[in-house]
């Protein structure tokens, strides 16, 4: 091939063997990187990502999304997901090849669009600078839309130098709105259009075009439109809401090149539609979830909550009451997960991509998993390597080792241990802490799972360690409990009273949860179980079982327990006797004889 004078000018220019190295570079790297803006719930990301696309990002405002994303796709290994504010990107500079916009800027506008208000003006110029600073010179952004192209031009091209515009009427067969798709390419600083680097650029974009009308060839003609993520928020928000921003600087005449092109955003609408922010994340999901106690029950009803639609959760307690009261409970909600009542643990986890478990000895997890794989479990719908197991038991680690050994060796799924701390009020709440024992590899599978039940997911090492975790805490728990109880009774004996003393020992150096949190003596913190006769709270026989678990597994491990056994023997004796039974741990108070 022979290059004009200007051509081989060019290639004196560092920019131009940057954009070529780069472009050969990022071509052996999951070919195009593409950047879903305000995905939402689009199954785009993984019907391109079938087709080879694997280098893809999603960012959305919204965590509820994009975690319910994380936990469909968690298949898609190199697909990301994020929550980003569009106006302000972390991503580098540019880095994308196509951005795919299905109706975000529409999220932004607001009163007339013949003179839009300044925050309108404000939001999209700085959502388009940041679209244009991380697409490579050369790299196009899709933006479909029903608004009329006449009133959306002057708002994107408020910079004309950025961009080269091409604008396509999309047939919707008996819709009743137009709808458009922009064409956006980004305009090369040096235009390289008869060099090898820009050829090779856009050969590999219009393969990833290619794949577009490749996927949505399938999806027959087009029926009914849902633009953009984002509409749910401007509804619930208003005007003033998540998008509010200072005024812009004045904005300079605009023109545009309109041609009507690009017939591959006609294709790419027709997979859209049908798709975007529709209460399915792309495929319908089971979920099982066995142990519906004080603790598993309120978990339960949150994950189910938090579900989608389409998605079915299927429960199983050996108390039948608990499990048609849950059922009952859920079936007149509108949103959420189906509820399916499982006849065994079995069938609770035959099918179920995630199998929750919260049982209160380490023998039942044992008897419960000894059911679940006692025979080889189906792999028509799910897959053993995408099957996982979330123990939530607290149980001694040893046990969970053990179980965690039968579910791999029979190569059935991943089995992680995520004990839990917050209580009942916390399962309720949907604030619960787990500690994660699992590898390093799941954790972005398994964190947005427990965070529908709770509010954060401490991963403390390899399966086991999360045991390991919660047990040593409860310990230190279960032993400042009876200390706080003791110098609360010796400092109350003293003549002190007790707000007072409460009160010094928090600002002080004996400050703990059971004096600062579930102080033992009425009055001292209001609303903890001493107020209202030790009723709820943790109850003093888990507290004994807790305690019991860790003097276990120290010693397995050769760990030295000074206070474990008397401790012990301490909530034994208190557990049998009458007026301390069935309550909360702090009514260890009680049981040394401290004034009520």
């Amino acid at each position: 091939m022979m290059y004009n004078d200007e051509d081989l000018e060019k290639l004196a220019h560092p920019q131009y063997w940057d954009a070529r190295y780069r472009s050969e570079q990022r071509d052996s790297q999951n070919g195009c990187h593409i950047l879903h803006l305000g995905c939402g719930s689009s199954h785009l990301t993984a019907d391109l990502y079938a087709l080879g696309y694997t280098n893809q990002n999603n960012v959305d405002f919204s965590s509820v999304v994009i975690n319910a994303m994380k936990i469909k796709y968690s298949y898609l290994e190199s697909a990301r997901w994020a929550v980003m504010d569009v106006r302000d990107l972390q991503l580098p500079d540019s880095d994308i090849d196509i951005a795919i916009d299905k109706g975000l800027v529409d999220v932004m506008i607001h009163g007339s669009l013949w003179d839009p208000p300044a925050d309108v003006r404000e939001n999209i110029r700085k959502y388009v600078q940041e679209v244009a600073r991380v697409l490579r010179p050369g790299g196009k952004w899709l933006y479909i839309t029903y608004r009329q192209p006449h009133f959306i031009k002057p708002l994107l091209l408020e910079r004309q130098d950025l961009w080269d515009l091409e604008v396509d009427l999309l047939d919707q067969p008996g819709g009743a709105l137009d709808y458009f798709g922009f064409v956006m390419t980004k305009r090369c600083p040096l235009r390289f259009t008869t060099l090898n680097a820009d050829r090779f650029f856009q050969r590999k974009v219009m393969r990833a075009y290619s794949a577009l009308v490749a996927i949505t060839a399938r999806s027959g003609p087009a029926r009914k439109l849902i633009i953009g993520s984002g509409r749910g928020f401007r509804q619930r928000n208003g005007a003033e809401g998540y998008w509010a921003c200072t005024p812009p600087s004045p904005r300079s005449n605009m023109r545009s090149n309109v041609r009507i092109s690009a017939p591959f955003v006609r294709a790419t609408l027709q997979h859209v539609q049908r798709r975007n922010f529709s209460a399915s994340l792309g495929r319908n999901v089971q979920w099982g979830f066995i142990g519906l106690g004080q603790m598993g029950y309120n978990m339960a009803r949150n994950l189910q909550a938090k579900l989608p639609s389409s998605d079915t959760l299927r429960i199983y307690d050996i108390n039948s009451a608990s499990v048609e009261r849950f059922a009952n409970e859920t079936k007149a909600l509108s949103s959420g997960a189906a509820v399916q009542i499982a006849a065994s643990v079995r069938e609770a986890a035959e099918n179920s991509e995630t199998t929750i478990t919260v049982l209160p000895e380490p023998s039942h997890v044992k008897n419960v998993f000894g059911q679940i794989l006692k025979l080889p479990l189906s792999t028509d719908v799910v897959a053993n390597p995408n099957r996982l197991f979330i123990d939530c038991s607290t149980i001694d680690p040893a046990s969970s080792r053990e179980v965690a050994n039968a579910v791999h060796t029979t190569q059935q799924g991943r089995f992680i241990d995520a004990p839990m701390s917050g209580g009942v009020v916390g399962a309720t709440a949907g604030t619960l802490t787990f500690m994660v024992g699992a590898p390093d590899a799941v954790i972005s599978h398994v964190e947005p799972i427990l965070l529908m039940m709770g509010k954060k997911a401490l991963h403390c090492g390899p399966q086991g360690a999360g045991l390991s975790g919660k047990l040593a805490n409860n310990y230190l728990l279960a032993i400042n409990n009876i200390a706080t109880a003791e110098a609360m009774n010796l400092g109350i004996k003293w003549g002190l009273d007790p707000k007072v003393l409460g009160n010094l020992i928090n600002v002080s150096t004996g400050k703990c949860w059971p004096s600062e949190a579930n102080n033992p003596v009425k009055g001292v913190v209001e609303n903890s179980p001493a107020s209202r006769d030790y009723s709820g709270g943790f109850g003093i026989s888990l507290m004994k079982k807790d305690l019991k678990l860790a003097i276990q597994a120290a010693s397995e491990a050769g760990a030295r327990l000074e206070l474990g056994d008397k401790a012990r023997d301490v909530y034994e004796a208190a557990e049998a006797q009458e007026n301390c039974k069935g309550r909360d741990f702090s009514v260890i108070y009680r049981y040394i004889g401290g004034e009520e």
